[in-house]
C-alpha cells in the first residue's frame, strides 16, 4: 500500500481536464463566512459543527501533537487553528476537513459582505451571537452563497485541491458563533481510531495473495474467497493514478483485517510510467464482505462513498472509473470486462451492485469528503450529501 500510495502522489503534478471553474474542495472558504442551514436551530449548528471536529480529527499521537496541545482544554477554533496540526502548513487541511463535512451534512458556506463584516468584528460575546443567529437559520442568509453540495467527487474536472490549504482565523465565524455560544466540549487529545485485534497482530495470513492476478486469464475464486475486477483509466492531480478499496467492518472505526488476517484493503492503480492509455486492469483475490471506495492520495471519501457485497466464490466487476474525466463513474457494462479477461472466472462475472453512504474512519490525513453513484440508493440511516434536501 505504501508503493502504491507514493505512485500516486507522483502524479501530484499532473493536471485533469479542463472545465470551467472547478470547485474548491481542498481548502476553507477565505473571508468572513459563516454556515447555513434553512430552517435548522442555532444548538444544531453547534452540535454538526462539534461533530465533525470531532470525527475529522487527525489520529496523531506523536509527541510533538502531545506537546502541542499541552494538556489544555481545547475550545473549537483553537483546535483547529493551532494546536491540532502545530500552525503547520496541514492547519488548513484540519480546517476543511472540517468545512466538507458541515457540507455534506447540509449546511451552506455563505460569506458575509464587507459592509457587514465590519460592523461584525466589532461585536463580542452574547451580542456577536445575537447578530449572526438568524443568519445561520435564514432562508435567504446575507451574503454570497459560495458552497453547498454538489456531489463534486463524481466528476474529476469539476473539482480542483489546493496545493496549500488556506489556515482558519477569527474570519470563520461559525467557529466564533460556537465557542461564544456555549459550544466549548474539549476535543479529545487523542482519537484512538485503531482497534485492539482479538487474535494477536494484524499480519496478513499468508494463504492470501498480496498482488493483483498478473494477467487477463481470471481463474475461479479459491473457496471461501471472491474476486474484484476493476479497471482504472487517466490519471489527475485529484484522484493521482488510482483508488483505495476497503473492506467494511462493524463500525466505521473497524478493520476486520486486523482480526481475521485477510486483507482489509487494496489499491486499484499504478505508476505514472505503468499507466496505458486504455486503461489499466486489475483483479484481487479478496474474502467476501462489503467493500467500499474509500480514497485516493488526495482525497477520503470517508464521510459517505459507494460500497457493494462481494459473496464467496463470486467474481464482481467494480467497474470502469476515469480518474480525469468529466464523470469518475463507475461503468459497469459487462461488455468490455468480457472483452478483455479469459478464463473460467471471466464466464461468471457480474456487475457490482452499488449502495451509496457507506463511512469510514475519517482520522487519516487527505482531504475528507463525500461521493455518490448518481440514481445508486443510500444505505439505511444514511442522512448526508444527496439523501438530505439541499436547497
Amino acid at each position: 500500500m505504501r508503493i502504491a500510495l507514493s505512485a500516486m502522489l507522483a502524479a501530484a503534478s499532473l493536471t485533469g481536464a479542463a472545465q470551467a471553474e472547478p470547485v474548491e474542495i481542498g481548502q476553507i472558504v477565505t473571508g468572513h463566512t459563516y454556515y447555513n442551514r434553512p430552517g435548522a436551530s442555532l444548538a444544531e449548528h453547534n452540535a454538526d459543527l462539534g461533530a465533525c471536529a470531532h470525527e475529522t480529527a487527525f489520529s496523531v499521537g506523536s509527541d510533538q501533537y502531545e506537546r502541542g496541545l499541552g494538556g489544555q482544554p481545547l475550545r473549537l477554533g483553537e483546535s483547529i487553528a493551532k494546536h491540532l496540526i502545530w500552525d503547520g502548513p496541514l492547519a488548513g487541511v484540519a480546517a476543511v476537513r472540517v468545512e466538507n463535512c458541515m457540507i455534506v451534512r447540509g449546511w451552506r458556506v455563505v460569506r458575509v459582505l464587507e459592509s457587514d463584516a465590519a460592523a461584525l468584528d466589532k461585536l463580542t460575546g452574547a451580542a456577536f451571537v445575537a447578530r449572526l443567529a438568524p443568519w445561520i437559520t435564514a432562508a435567504n442568509p446575507p451574503g454570497e452563497l459560495v458552497r453547498t453540495w454538489r456531489n463534486e467527487a463524481a466528476h474529476p474536472t469539476a473539482f480542483k485541491l489546493a496545493s496549500r490549504a488556506a489556515a482558519p482565523g477569527p474570519k470563520q465565524l461559525s467557529f466564533r458563533v460556537y465557542n461564544e455560544s456555549g459550544g466549548t466540549e474539549a476535543l479529545p487529545r487523542k482519537i484512538d481510531a485503531e482497534p485492539t485485534p482479538s487474535a494477536g497482530p494484524g499480519v496478513l495470513d499468508p494463504k492470501w495473495p498480496t498482488k493483483p492476478l498478473p494477467s487477463a486469464d481470471t481463474p475461479l475464486p479459491p473457496a471461501g474467497a471472491s474476486i474484484i475486477v476493476v479497471k482504472i483509466g487517466g490519471i489527475s492531480n485529484r484522484y493521482g493514478t488510482g483508488i483505495v478499496f476497503m473492506r467494511e467492518g462493524s463500525t466505521p472505526e473497524d478493520q476486520p483485517g486486523l482480526v481475521d488476517h485477510a486483507p482489509g484493503s487494496f489499491f486499484a492503480g499504478t505508476g505514472f510510467l505503468g499507466a496505458k492509455k486504455d486503461g489499466n486492469w486489475f483483479a484481487f483475490v479478496v474474502p467476501p464482505g462489503r467493500w467500499r471506495m474509500a480514497q485516493s492520495a488526495f482525497l477520503s471519501l470517508c464521510l459517505g462513498s459507494p460500497a457493494f457485497d462481494v459473496r464467496p466464490g463470486e467474481v464482481v466487476y467494480a467497474g470502469a472509473f476515469n480518474l480525469a474525466g468529466d464523470n469518475l463513474g463507475p461503468d459497469l457494462d459487462l461488455r468490455q470486462a468480457t472483452a478483455y479477461l479469459r478464463g473460467p472466472g471471466a464466464a461468471i462475472i457480474k456487475p457490482a451492485t452499488y449502495v451509496n453512504g457507506s463511512r469510514g474512519s475519517c482520522h487519516a490525513f487527505p482531504v475528507t469528503y463525500a461521493l455518490e453513484i448518481p440514481g445508486a440508493p443510500f444505505e439505511a440511516g444514511y442522512q448526508w450529501g444527496g439523501a438530505v434536501p439541499h436547497p
